[in-house]
């Protein structure tokens, strides 16, 4: 028995010291692994990467590039020593973040390409249309051509005189009209323009009603999405929505500037009237209501504000600074992804400076908050200024220049005379690229024939 006892102790204190090996080795190889990934996850950030765009803008320090997503990064001259115009492929080393503008890498090489640039688009089987009708304009069309601006009774004049690609009409334009008198209001602004014209309107519902506010147009106006949405839900949201399309369209108007997809459940909210008043998720179901029902109709529907009102203050009046943490942020964002996943075409940005994504220029005219639209919400639609003379943009110089750089593909201002002899300007003295502008026109074309304007 006792000897037993001793082969016992002595088999148990033999698997002791064996697990005890065991258990070193184990460790020992874990660690060399680690090692071995961690060298890797390091190697991965600094092994050589390249971007390729075109350079669309310098001044005396700063060189832009844009990429076929519309991208839009800064460089110092000395990092890219490239010309206007060039098409480049930049080597780099580090980790690029395509949400900024500004970027923590080292650029090791830059190689002119010898190819042509184009801007990715929502449907590239109208690009060689597109192409063929841009090649045809004079720059002072293909500025024009990024132009949808206010309407006045100078309308008729301008858009012939400037080219414009668009027009956006306000309550004043259909004032005790009649339909007929509406119809051939757009007609006569149709017949002036060389291509057909974007035509706008923010026909809301509740507060913003340009057209069903007049009562020879519709016998009362269109109710709020708000009040409709407690009233019947989505299925009357979807309802009235066919109905306002079919109204708007028959006047010869293309484009809604609605629906509003802010989150407010607020009454202190300036944007609180406008807005549905549900989720961000519920909030993204009335956006794709609005973007499925709108189809087939010949209207377009342009979604607003991104990157979001929440709490801020009305920035027709003054600048507004949205102190929003990234994540309440990506919380207001979810009905934009959501619409952007089915289907959006147009997006209109706003004018708050959002801290979270660039404290100090808003959104409008801020690179980053492009680069996020584009990049972390993968949107290749088209990107619609608020108006650039809004009290929280108005007294900001070059907004022309600016609002191009940021990555927007349409300008909506009352100064677009001003603008547009600014750009032409930056063109003649080489500060900004020609071959972006007309990127840029024959994104909008290709647009334009989606939408049935141009067959």
């Amino acid at each position: 028995m006792r000897l037993k006892k001793k082969y016992k102790f002595i088999l148990l204190g033999l698997l002791i010291i064996i697990m005890m090996a065991t258990t070193v080795c184990y460790m020992q190889n874990k660690n060399k692994n680690d090692n071995k990934k961690l060298e890797s996850i390091n190697y991965d950030k600094t092994e050589s990467t390249n971007i390729e765009g075109l350079i669309i803008y310098q001044d005396e320090n700063t060189t832009y590039l844009c990429d076929k997503d519309q991208i839009i990064y800064e460089f110092s001259n000395q990092e890219i020593n490239s010309n206007i115009n060039d098409y480049v492929k930049i080597s780099y080393e580090g980790m690029l973040d395509k949400n900024k503008s500004k970027q923590d890498i080292t650029i090791k090489n830059v190689e002119k390409l010898d190819k042509e640039f184009t801007l990715e688009s929502l449907n590239n089987n109208n690009t060689k249309k597109a192409k063929e009708i841009v090649n045809k304009m004079s720059l002072e069309e293909i500025v024009g051509e990024l132009y949808m601006v206010h309407h006045t009774s100078k309308s008729l004049k301008d858009v012939e005189k400037y080219h414009l690609g668009g027009l956006v009409l306000f309550g004043e334009a259909f004032k005790n009209k009649t339909k007929d008198e509406v119809i051939n209001m757009i007609n006569n602004l149709q017949q002036k323009a060389s291509i057909p014209l974007l035509l706008g309107v923010d026909e809301e519902g509740g507060t913003v009603v340009r057209i069903s506010s007049n009562k020879n147009l519709r016998s009362s106006a269109f109710l709020s999405p708000r009040t409709l949405y407690k009233e019947g839900g989505f299925a009357l949201i979807k309802e009235d929505n066919i109905e306002k399309n079919n109204l708007l369209k028959s006047l010869g108007i293309n484009i809604n500037l609605a629906p509003v997809l802010d989150i407010s459940n607020d009454k202190n909210d300036y944007i609180y009237n406008r807005s549905i008043g549900l989720s961000p998720k519920l909030t993204g179901n009335f956006a794709i209501t609005i973007i499925e029902s709108s189809k087939e109709s010949g209207i377009v529907n342009v979604l607003k504000h991104y990157p979001g009102y929440s709490k801020n203050k009305d920035t027709h009046k003054s600048s507004s600074i949205d102190t929003r943490t990234i994540s309440e942020v990506e919380e207001d964002l979810i009905p934009f992804k959501m619409a952007i996943d089915n289907g959006a075409e147009a997006i209109m940005i706003s004018h708050n400076t959002v801290t979270a994504l660039d404290d100090k220029n808003p959104a409008s005219i801020s690179i980053n908050n492009h680069n996020y639209l584009r990049s972390t919400l993968n949107f290749k639609g088209m990107i619609i200024t608020d108006a650039l003379n809004m009290g929280a943009t108005a007294d900001i110089e070059s907004m022309g220049i600016k609002s191009i750089l940021a990555g927007n593909n349409i300008l909506v201002t009352k100064n677009y005379a001003r603008d547009i002899k600014e750009i032409l300007d930056n063109v003649s003295n080489g500060n900004l690229s020609n071959k972006y502008l007309e990127c840029l026109a024959i994104k909008i074309i290709e647009w334009k024939i989606e939408m049935g304007l141009i067959s």
